[in-house]
């Protein structure tokens, strides 16, 4: 079993400020247009058909499987019966919480399901490309047959892959994208993706992205139309944006926000300064802001869950599934450093309507 599911422990959201801090300029490297024409852009051409042809061996299994997907399925080419499979189902404010238990909990069993609003996630497939520094897993519900694909932030330090080499895998992604040879992740993740598309044993799916792994959310958001909920968000890349837009960039933006939920901490820094795109989702401001300064998903957890108690006490209900928040004016306002958001808060992600 990957590395992924060897938890050793936590590091306080304090005592990691300094590595943080260290990495932070770093990360706007990632918004370099040369890499995204490199790796995403590929016209049709012989090159292309060969590495549609035979999807990379990221997706690894963990427990019982379905059978191979059907032939009809190719990868990074996903039809309409496999698209359709692109639905929400999950509380957005319960994301933050299930993604520090299952990357970072104490759990005596890494294989055990993890309930949500009377839900069983289990670990289905685990994603994982050391070359990359891309880690993530997919979670199955048996009953409902819907799966959660989460893709993973960068690593900590002295805590993932044995030591501060995960770190430095991580960082060497975002160095090849500020110098042009490619940021590799892109391609693995989609591969991930469409082979979880066309796997016969889930019939729904939604995306959950941290930190560096909401770029692919939102980014497999405007290339596939998927759905899902990303926190500490580092916005898309405009060429990304621009590249699948479908001559529409506007259009585009809108069925983002119709598809993405990003969960926001107004004192994240990290977000606000080295950010690399707009955020494409519907923001939701979660309560204690000032607490997100290190960008630390238990942050974004402490957060969330308090923004649920705010809610049940006011008698609110979650959403129901496939209803996306939407800003009341219908578009994303501009923020802070230019980037998009909505105005929405945490309250808005539960009314009676279950829609702000």
């Amino acid at each position: 079993m990957s590395a992924l599911f060897h938890r050793s422990g936590r590091i306080g959201p304090w005592r990691t400020g300094a590595w943080v801090a260290a990495a932070v300029g770093l990360l706007s490297a990632c918004a370099g247009e040369a890499p995204i024409k490199r790796y995403d852009g590929v016209a049709p051409s012989n090159a292309a058909a060969v590495r549609m042809s035979t999807p990379l061996p990221v997706l690894k299994a963990l427990g019982p499987q379905a059978a191979a997907a059907g032939a009809s399925c190719v990868a990074h080419q996903p039809g309409a019966q496999e698209l359709a499979k692109q639905r929400t189902a999950i509380d957005p404010l319960r994301v933050p919480a299930l993604y520090d238990d299952l990357f970072y909990g104490r759990r005596s069993d890494a294989l055990a399901a993890i309930e949500v609003d009377g839900a069983r996630y289990r670990p289905y497939k685990d994603i994982d490309d050391p070359d990359s520094g891309l880690q993530g897993a997919v979670l199955l519900d048996d009953a409902s047959r819907h799966a959660l694909i989460l893709f993973k932030g960068m690593d900590r330090p002295f805590v993932e892959r044995g030591g501060i080499g995960g770190v430095f895998t991580d960082l060497g992604g975002v160095f090849a994208a500020k110098f042009g040879t490619g940021n590799s992740q892109f391609p693995h993740a989609d591969s991930a993706y469409t082979e979880a598309l066309c796997d016969e044993r889930i019939e729904s799916i939604e995306l959950v992205g941290y930190s560096m792994g909401s770029q692919i959310a939102n980014y497999l958001a405007v290339k596939y139309g998927a759905r899902g909920v990303v926190f500490g968000d580092m916005g898309l890349d405009a060429t990304l944006l621009q590249r699948h837009a479908r001559g529409s960039p506007e259009a585009a933006r809108k069925h983002a926000r119709e598809h993405i939920v990003s969960l926001a901490l107004s004192g994240d820094l990290i977000v606000r300064m080295f950010g690399v795109g707009d955020v494409v989702g519907t923001v939701v401001e979660l309560p204690g802001g000032l607490a997100g300064v290190f960008h630390q998903p238990e942050i974004y957890a402490n957060a969330a869950n308090a923004a649920i108690r705010d809610r049940e006490k006011a008698g609110l209900a979650a959403p129901a599934g496939d209803g996306a928040l939407r800003p009341a004016d219908g578009g994303a306002r501009s923020g802070a450093a230019g980037r998009g958001r909505s105005g929405a808060t945490a309250a808005d992600a539960g009314s009676p309507a279950g829609k702000p």
